[in-house]
């Protein structure tokens, strides 16, 4: 147990630049909303003028002006103006930050009693530059937490470190982002709902409704039309699942031999490409077809391991195996990966990481209430109704492309 919660930390550490966020914050509300914002980062700098890289852990939290003492069976209380604002548990080794001592209590879980002892919201273990943030009052408080490595920062980074400071941990500040995080997840969670209705599913049943017809499959047949949307749905739900995998770190988009055959990779390229993509090119299908396997199987020089259950199994769920044989153009599959990975607003790929798994369970099961049927002529969405009407004839240009 010692080596698996080392090794993965050690794991997410290395390809996080110093920054690395267990249900504590996201990287997207650190690095676009945070960083992104000109007087949030400009603040931050101002704290931390006077910081030097090689103080020790106490040297920090007071440079940043909190007052630290000692307690008395073990640890460090900070306060600021008299109040109690973290405990603090300084490790002599990294890997103390995850190992359990010889009664099974893990190191988070002794530093949150003390938390809930001395009436502080705030618990950071501490080891050789590395601190490690724990909220205690969230229900989830041993599971969830942000680190910083002072070693990895680097010197335009640094301001990451004015976090620890009493603007943050006594002033409502890092709760303050935790809330502009979940909001931020909810509108991503409608958004994706919104957009795999109205653009991926629309996309994914011309294109595999073509592939179809071309193999002399009869889409009349009520049986075979089932298939083909159970194929999209499984589809659809891949594409989410290594996307919110890929945002929340557990694929290495930090390693460039998965970077560049990443999903996030083929959104860029479908995104810079897609006035260029022909009808004859497969190549961004059997890109995600390459991800597949290796999720399937596992793929050491990609860091990729297996993934056991049924979703990127060749047959455990409805329609796989029809996946496993179809074909959808670049055209056809470089508009679904953009509408899924991008964000309309901003133009830059979407962190999945921030959907809760309460999110990707509706997700889910909102495919499933989707059913794929044939048109009589042509329709468009419309996301007042949630349904597919016909599309005027004398409607714009702009509305008839949306069918």
């Amino acid at each position: 147990m010692d080596a698996v919660r080392g090794l993965t930390d050690e794991l997410a550490r290395l390809g996080g630049e110093g920054l690395t966020c267990r249900g504590l914050l996201t990287r997207h509300t650190l690095e676009h909303r945070f960083r992104g914002e000109a007087s949030r980062w400009l603040e931050a700098a101002a704290v931390i003028r006077e910081f030097k890289p090689d103080w020790g852990w106490r040297q920090v939290l007071e440079g940043l002006g909190l007052q630290v003492e000692r307690l008395a069976v073990r640890g460090w209380l900070a306060r600021y103006e008299g109040r109690p604002v973290a405990v603090v548990h300084p490790k002599r080794r990294v890997r103390d930050l995850t190992r359990i001592d010889s009664d099974g209590h893990p190191p988070e879980g002794l530093l949150l009693l003390d938390c809930e002892s001395h009436g502080a919201n705030y618990g950071i273990l501490v080891a050789d530059g590395r601190f490690r943030l724990f909220d205690s009052t969230s229900p989830a408080a041993a599971s969830e937490w942000f680190e910083l490595d002072l070693r990895l920062l680097g010197e335009e980074r640094l301001p990451y470190v004015s976090l620890l400071g009493p603007r943050f941990l006594a002033n409502d500040g890092l709760a303050e982002l935790r809330a502009e995080s979940a909001r931020f997840g909810a509108a991503l969670h409608k958004r994706v709902d919104r957009t795999i209705r109205s653009e991926v599913l629309p996309a994914l049943a011309a294109g595999m409704g073509g592939w179809a017809r071309t193999v002399g499959i009869d889409l009349t047949e009520d049986q075979k039309r089932e298939e083909i949307e159970q194929a999209a749905l499984t589809l659809v739900f891949r594409l989410v699942f290594v996307l919110y995998c890929e945002s929340a770190g557990y694929l290495r988009l930090g390693r460039r031999p998965y970077a560049v055959k990443s999903l996030s990779s083929l959104v860029e390229e479908a995104a810079a490409t897609k006035e260029l993509l022909s009808p004859a090119s497969f190549s961004l299908w059997r890109g995600f077809g390459n991800l597949v396997h290796a999720m399937r199987r596992g793929n050491p020089a990609w860091e990729v391991p297996a993934y056991n259950g049924a979703l990127f199994s060749a047959r455990d769920l409805r329609g796989a195996e029809l996946l496993e044989e179809m074909e959808i153009p670049d055209p056809v599959f470089g508009r679904v990966l953009v509408a899924l990975g991008r964000d309309p607003a901003t133009g830059l790929g979407a962190d999945f990481s921030t959907l809760e798994i309460a999110h990707i369970g509706h997700i889910y099961e909102s495919l499933l209430s989707l059913r794929l049927a044939l048109a009589s002529r042509p329709l468009r969405y419309d996301g007042k109704k949630d349904r597919y009407v016909p599309v005027d004839e004398n409607a714009s240009q702009d509305e008839r492309a949306a069918r």
